[in-house]
């Protein structure tokens, strides 16, 4: 809609003021009612399990990445002995390609259900 117009064409300086203030009053309430409605749709999705915060997501990846570092580097001072005493490359192969098996597939479990005691205290 347009400013009002007097008959002549001109601008009625109250009116022009008046039709102003309502236009960015109104266009400020829609803009509020819209942040408002967006927040809780956030709120709905967030009780509801669908959204996580990013510093949470960030907190668990980090830990999950530090507990993969953990296991990975372990390896080696845990078949240090039985690969030194192999004499074939397919043995060694086989003994490392089998812990590493074994590590993932420890990764890959609920960490929360997972003892990590053994991890921490390993020499790296």
């Amino acid at each position: 809609m347009d400013a009002p117009r007097a008959a002549d064409g001109s601008y009625c300086g109250a009116a022009l003021i008046k039709w102003r203030f309502q236009k960015t009053f109104s266009s400020q309430r829609e803009r509020l009612h819209s942040a408002q409605a967006e927040k809780a749709e956030l709120d709905l999705a967030v009780r509801r399990g669908e959204l996580l915060e990013a510093e949470e997501v960030v907190k668990t990846w980090s830990d999950h990445i530090a507990r993969a570092r953990l296991r990975l580097r372990s390896i080696p001072h845990r078949v240090a002995a039985q690969i030194a005493v192999k004499t074939s490359a397919p043995e060694i192969a086989r003994l490392l390609l089998d812990e590493i098996d074994e590590a993932l597939t420890e990764l890959a479990g609920d960490p929360k259900n997972e003892e990590t005691s053994d991890l921490s205290n390993s020499p790296l």
